[in-house]
């Protein structure tokens, strides 16, 4: 099915408010039945230099998280999508944090509350203690320009039972607020959500993502991190930095800073 943003916004604005500029303006929308991964394809586009087309499945064989773990989701059900975009090299420190902003204002708008909703480090986004939204970035640099490949999954009608074989603790839209929602309107807040958070400060958006920001306070253990001249070493996190990096301190005191790709926390 194709789909044309300004369909969208005709058939959501009045209910969700007009999208706040032209960030996505020229894309258009593929929503396909079934894929292997919405990453895949928006990869193979993104090497033909195709950057204007938002694909969005009803079931993928073989979904991607991070660390190319396996993203469970029945079909049907649920939100899967891969947004592709062509930025700045100095914008792409600031993507994960906008994007993950993004998608927790979209579920506070469907859950009416933003009590429960927490962001844990980096970008997974947790209901009530239990995972409802991953996202997972890919990009490719050529001198001062990134091609970003943006994947973002979210629960939206998945019932418990569907979450039996997963094995950490996850939530739905369905059951949290005990009703169906519309994915094609949660995609429109969505990519309304985005366009909003582009066009504000970065320093606005990082202070009210730090408000939902939640990084478990368990010890970590690092292993071979190339910048830590040690081979493995016990520290435990203390923060993040302006740029959204985990500050971790280790037992004597000493602080160090950490990527994305260099922690993973356990459930």
């Amino acid at each position: 099915m194709k789909l044309k943003l300004v369909q969208l916004e005709s058939k959501y604005s009045f209910e969700m408010g007009k999208l706040q500029n032209y960030l996505f303006n020229n894309y258009k929308i593929n929503w396909l039945d079934q894929v292997t991964s919405t990453m895949n394809i928006v990869d193979s586009k993104i090497r033909s230099n195709c950057l204007d087309e938002i694909v969005v499945a009803n079931y993928q064989t073989d979904g991607q998280g991070r660390f190319k773990r396996k993203w469970h989701s029945p079909l049907g059900k649920d939100l899967l999508l891969s947004i592709p975009m062509k930025l700045n090299v100095n914008q792409l420190s600031k993507l994960p944090i906008l994007i993950s902003l993004s998608i927790c204002k979209v579920i506070v708008r469907f859950l009416g509350s933003e009590k429960s909703v927490k962001i844990k480090w980096p970008n997974d986004i947790f209901v009530n203690g239990k995972k409802i939204s991953g996202l997972v970035i890919r990009a490719t640099k050529k001198k001062s320009i990134v091609n970003a490949n943006i994947g973002i999954g979210i629960n939206v009608n998945s019932s418990m039972r569907d979450f039996l074989k997963i094995d950490h603790p996850a939530t739905s839209l369905l059951n949290e607020i005990k009703k169906d929602s519309d994915r094609q309107k949660i995609l429109y807040e969505l990519i309304r959500q985005i366009s909003y958070h582009f066009n504000q400060p970065y320093a606005d958006c990082f202070t009210e993502w730090k408000k939902f920001l939640w990084i478990p306070k368990n010890k970590i253990l690092l292993k071979n991190v190339d910048h830590i001249q040690f081979n493995e070493i016990e520290c435990l996190p203390i923060g993040v930095d302006d740029d959204g990096l985990l500050i971790v301190q280790t037992s004597d005191g000493k602080n160090f800073k950490l990527t994305s790709e260099e922690v993973t926390f356990q459930y």
